[in-house]
């Protein structure tokens, strides 16, 4: 999903530890980035239908549902925002696939990471 031409594109970001949503709000709000940020499952799934972000930043240990689940359910009807699901553990790649997630990351997040985590779900498919 591209941004429209006349705004900047979006991002959510739905993680449960409040300085992790800030520290990723400001390096991507740095990029040009417009950023919301939840810390639930059914805020994140009521963002991404409101504010239709390009790309989730999504921690599948997040309560009420899981991140797990909710990329599961962005993902079932195939269109809808990259889902990136970032978690300090190790994710296995199959378990991964089968929720439907377009990556997943290691937290912390640096800076390279970030890149590569935006530059992906921005380009045309």
């Amino acid at each position: 999903m591209l941004p429209e031409p006349s705004r900047a594109p979006r991002a959510l970001i739905a993680d449960k530890d409040p300085d992790h949503r800030e520290v990723l709000a400001s390096r991507l709000t740095a990029q040009g980035w417009e950023v919301r940020s939840v810390m639930s499952g059914d805020a994140a799934l009521a963002a991404v239908r409101g504010f239709q972000p390009e790309v989730v930043f999504l921690d599948p240990t997040i309560p009420q549902p899981s991140g797990y689940l909710v990329c599961a359910k962005l993902k079932l009807f195939g269109a809808g925002p990259a889902v990136v699901l970032m978690t300090s553990r190790a994710i296995h790649p199959c378990f991964a696939e089968v929720v439907g997630a377009d990556q997943t990351l290691r937290k912390p997040l640096t800076a390279e990471k970030l890149q590569v985590a935006i530059a992906r779900p921005t380009q045309a498919a």
